[in-house]
Order: C-alpha cells, then sequence, then structure tokens
C-alpha cells in the first residue's frame, strides 16, 4: 500500500555529513505525490593500515549504513547524493560502482555519474566545460569520466575547496562567475559536479545569459531518478533537463 503523501514514489537520497545542498534542492523539485527520504553517510576516515593511496571517498563514508537506514523508509529507489566517488575509473568504474551499491540494497541506488550519461545522451551533448567545487587534481577523474562516456572537455574550472562546508557556502555571484567563464563557441553546454555547490536554480537562470544549456549534478540526478521511475513530470525552474526531458 502506497504512502499518503508519496503515492506515486518514495526516494531514498544519501548525502554526506556535512552536505546541505543535496536535500533543500531535491526537495524544490519534488512533484506532488513524490517524497524524498534522506539518510546521512558518516565519515569513518582512513582505515587502520591503509597506504598512501588510499582514496577518501567510498570507502570513507559509511554508504552500506546509510543504505539500511533508508530503507526502512520503505523506499522505492535511492540516489547517492554525493558525486565524487563516482567518476572513480571511468564508465567503467561508475557502472561497477552503481552496481555494487544495488547489489548490497537490493533494489536499484543510481549514482551521478551516470545519471550525466543519461542526460548527455538524452540532449545530444558532445562537446561541454566542467565546474567543479575540487582540488585541481580530482579534476582529472572527471574529466577522464566524462571523456570515457563520449565527451569532449572543452574548459574546466576547479573552485579548490578542501571542505564540504565551504562548498556549501559559495556564494552565487562567484557560481555565476565561474559559468561565464567556462563558456565559449565550440562549447554545447556547461556542466556542474560537486553535490553540495548550491547551482540547481543558477543553471535556470544561467541558461538565458549563456544561451546554452547549464546542468546542475543535483538536477541531473534528480530529473535520472524521476525518470526511472517512469514519472515525467515536467518542472520548470531548474534549467532545460527537468522542464524539456
Amino acid at each position: 500500500m502506497k504512502n499518503t503523501l508519496g503515492h506515486r514514489a518514495t526516494i531514498g537520497i544519501l548525502v554526506p555529513g556535512r552536505n546541505t545542498t543535496v536535500q533543500p534542492e531535491s526537495d524544490d523539485m519534488r512533484p506532488v505525490g513524490v517524497t524524498n527520504h534522506v539518510a546521512r553517510m558518516i565519515n569513518i576516515g582512513v582505515p587502520p593500515g591503509a597506504g598512501a593511496d588510499f582514496k577518501i571517498g567510498q570507502y570513507a563514508l559509511d554508504m552500506e549504513g546509510a543504505i539500511d537506514a533508508v530503507k526502512l523508509a520503505g523506499i522505492d529507489i535511492i540516489l547517492l547524493g554525493h558525486s565524487h566517488d563516482s567518476f572513480e575509473g571511468g564508465l567503467k568504474g561508475g557502472t561497477a560502482f552503481e552496481k555494487e551499491l544495488s547489489d548490497f540494497a537490493g533494489m536499484p541506488v543510481l549514482v551521478p555519474s551516470l545519471a550525466y550519461v543519461a542526460a548527455v545522451k538524452a540532449m545530444g551533448l558532445k562537446r561541454v566545460s566542467i565546474l567543479t567545487p575540487y582540488l585541481t587534481a580530482d579534476d582529472d577523474l572527471v574529466k577522464s569520466f566524462f571523456e570515457s562516456a563520449g565527451c569532449t572537455v572543452v574548459k574546466m574550472k576547479a573552485l579548490q575547496y578542501d571542505t564540504g562546508h565551504a562548498i556549501a557556502q559559495t556564494p552565487a555571484d562567484v557560481i555565476r562567475a565561474s559559468l561565464a567563464a567556462l563558456d565559449g563557441p565550440e562549447v554545447d553546454a556547461i556542466l556542474q559536479v560537486g553535490t553540495n555547490l548550491p547551482t540547481a536554480r543558477i543553471s535556470n537562470e544561467a541558461e538565458f545569459w549563456l544561451n546554452k544549456p547549464v546542468l546542475s549534478v543535483n538536477v541531473v540526478g534528480y530529473w535520472h531518478t524521476l525518470r526511472t521511475l517512469g514519472i515525467d513530470d515536467k518542472v520548470d525552474g531548474f534549467g532545460p533537463l527537468l522542464r524539456d526531458y
């Protein structure tokens, strides 16, 4: 029997403990009859004995514990509201990562990188610029992912934050200026990754003064989740993807 408020779908969303952007942006995009249910992934740190090459990411976040917690809500699907780790290993790595989480959950767990693959395919995008909040070194794995997915990455800009809180505190004017710096006649669209960077609403306004699509990772992830559920509602105010596709 379906929930009264979530009679169309109930979506579980996993977010890092310090992330304060995914939840409000997702709730703003929620169609009537769909409810969102957030579980926070606690940072468990670097395991004892880890070598110098250990990557902080999926192994340092308690994803499995968060999955177990959010499943208590009787959800229909889970969206990972954390993009960095889903870019590891290119398209092959992202696919394996999504399968690993889905197998553990016993239900679909969608990851942001593969949501972006679906989005650029739906919109026919090939040449993109990318805004990230990461340190410059982390941009290499993002670029490699999109190239493995068939895109040409024309430009990248890293805001170079080293904490999640700093990402969430980014002023809107900084985001606008960064998107403008990534524009060019050879660019089909500008993409933004890093789920704590508050860009969902800005992506909608930027489309008009840049005269091209601007895609925010939280919009892309939520769009992909709705469409995977078979919910085709067009939602205005968050850019062309959720409005037109």
